[in-house]
Order: C-alpha cells, then sequence, then structure tokens
C-alpha cells in the first residue's frame, strides 16, 4: 500500500480545515485529498487552507478542467460552496495557477497565496 502524502485536521486555532499535502501528487491522489478535505470541511461548516509548498502536481490543463467538471465534490452544492486558500510556494505557483482560474471560471472560491497569513485573512472574508 502506498504511503498517504497528505493529511487533513481541524485547526481551531484559526477555524479553517488545514490540508498539507507533500512530495508527488497524481492526479487521483489529488482526487482523493480534495474530496476528503471537503467533505471534512462540509461537516465543520469551515473554510480550506491547502499547503502545497511542498508538493508537485503531475496535473495538465486537461485534468484540471475535468476536476472542476467531474468531481463530485465539485458539484455538490454542500461541498462545492466551501471558501479555499491553496498555499503555494513561488517554485510551485505556476503549477496551480491554470487550476485557480478553471475553479474561479466554474464558480468555485479558490485562491492562490504565498503568504500563509494572507491566505488565513482571506478565509475568514
Amino acid at each position: 500500500m502506498a504511503e498517504e502524502r497528505y493529511f487533513i485536521s481541524l485547526d481551531n486555532t484559526y477555524s479553517v480545515v488545514r490540508v498539507v499535502a507533500h512530495g508527488n501528487v497524481s492526479v487521483e491522489m489529488g482526487k482523493k485529498i480534495i474530496s476528503e478535505a471537503r467533505v471534512f470541511a462540509s461537516r465543520h461548516r469551515l473554510p480550506i487552507l491547502y499547503d502545497v509548498t511542498q508538493a508537485e502536481v503531475a496535473a495538465s490543463p486537461a485534468d484540471w478542467y475535468a476536476i472542476t467538471k467531474e468531481l463530485p465534490v465539485l458539484t455538490d452544492l454542500e461541498t462545492r460552496n466551501i471558501r479555499v486558500a491553496i498555499l503555494v510556494s513561488e517554485a510551485n505557483r505556476a503549477q496551480y495557477e491554470f487550476y485557480e482560474t478553471v475553479a474561479y471560471n466554474s464558480g468555485l472560491l479558490v485562491k492562490l497565496f504565498t503568504s500563509e497569513q494572507q491566505a488565513l485573512a482571506w478565509l475568514k472574508k
């Protein structure tokens, strides 16, 4: 069985669901992370802070587009309307910019940040 390269936790200090991923993240693993995080956040009625500063994603533009259109948690009203900040590094920001655009165009509340404090401030809006 493959090692899980992420964890999902409730951050009571900042009232967010915190998701940290590291290493190489496949498209399938990414779908699993998004699905688990959104269901967990929906149960707690909290926004999500993804920290992918130490993760590399092997997703093409077609993959990003398909995720926003086909992943059940992104089409179900209970889980799609969750505010999401994605913390990226300057080095890996480009990997996620297309997803941010596709997500925004799909009506999802998703934004990239390189500063955790700015991301947390945006999540509180």
